[in-house]
């Protein structure tokens, strides 16, 4: 109750779980700009969160199922990685963040690109998941998109539509260790 100017709080490498954290615990805090709560024994995500959240990092938790992030209008950075997502359970939690430029939901268990991430994205982080195809025109709504990595994935030629990559804002393509024959078209 009495700590509402703090503005990072920072439990990694402890072992908290999901029904040991109570009530408004993280909302009360008004000022939290930063929370991270990596290597920990959470299976979903917390909440509810301050609307003045900019960072949340929850990596190598058993996160299988993500809360809702509605109204967090300041949440610039999501880390999810080195967790246990499945496309469904993001797709459903990420839509409303329009300020939202980084997110990194590596070392999952995402077979297929999750649907309606924030166009506002600039880093997607994708690799190290089983993902196998590209839907057609998938990044196409990314207009700002620079970093994209899908390495370690399952994408072979098939899978890949001839204009996935057809992003010109785009930096750094990182498709290493997939099962492509051939290199996909970029920027034509």
């Amino acid at each position: 109750e009495n700590v509402t100017d703090l503005q990072w709080l920072i439990l990694d490498h402890n072992l908290l779980e999901n029904s040991k954290i109570k009530g408004k615990v993280f909302s009360k805090l008004k000022q939290l700009k930063k929370l991270h709560i990596n290597y920990n024994n959470l299976t979903e995500s917390v909440g509810p969160l301050p609307k003045s959240l900019q960072d949340l990092q929850l990596t190598n938790n058993k996160i299988s199922k993500l809360g809702s992030f509605d109204g967090l209008v300041n949440l610039t950075f999501i880390y999810l990685q080195h967790n246990q997502l499945k496309e469904d359970a993001v797709s459903a939690s990420l839509k409303g963040l329009k300020s939202l430029e980084y997110l990194d939901l590596s070392f999952n268990q995402m077979s297929k690109l999750p649907a309606g991430l924030p166009t506002s994205l600039l880093n997607l982080y994708l690799d190290n998941n089983k993902i196998s195809n590209i839907p057609d025109e998938y990044f196409k709504r990314f207009t700002g998109l620079q970093y994209l990595r899908l390495s370690h994935n399952e994408l072979a030629d098939s899978g890949v539509p001839g204009n996935s990559f057809n992003i010109s804002s785009l930096l750094e393509l990182d498709l290493s260790y997939n099962k492509l024959k051939s290199i996909p078209t970029v920027n034509e």
